[in-house]
């Protein structure tokens, strides 16, 4: 696949050509879902730099998204300013990732810099 860049067109890496972190052997890969409201920027900035490695290191998933521009819906009461979402190989994965010791241990940060709205880990549909 080809994109333009500044210097011309440059070549993508295709999913033939990088290998895929989240093959799953036909288990179903699995979101977890993070929305809350932030108290605290500093306090979440220095949270981010600490779960980095217990998240998405060596035995982690992957970031999907991680945005403040989340558009709620009418038909819900929970809002949030903003949304994180990360991919693992499945469910019981992101729940071993998500109850570590190592993100135990640094998870009292994000909930003293945030108002948290929703978190959930969210099977995918095959």
């Amino acid at each position: 696949m080809r994109a333009a860049g500044r210097n011309g067109p440059r070549t993508l890496p295709t999913s033939q050509s990088v290998p895929n972190p989240m093959e799953n052997d036909g288990r179903m890969a699995a979101f977890l879902v993070f929305t809350y409201d932030v108290t605290d920027n500093d306090r979440l900035l220095r949270y981010r730099e600490a779960a980095t490695q217990s998240l998405l290191g060596p035995g982690g998933g992957e970031l999907v998204a991680s945005t403040s521009k989340t558009v709620h819906l009418a038909e819900a009461t929970s809002e949030g300013t903003h949304t994180v979402i990360l991919r693992f190989q499945d469910a019981e994965h992101a729940h071993r990732v998500y109850t570590s010791e190592g993100y135990r241990a640094i998870l009292n940060e994000r909930l003293a810099a945030t108002t948290p709205r929703i978190a959930m880990i969210v099977p995918e549909v095959q």
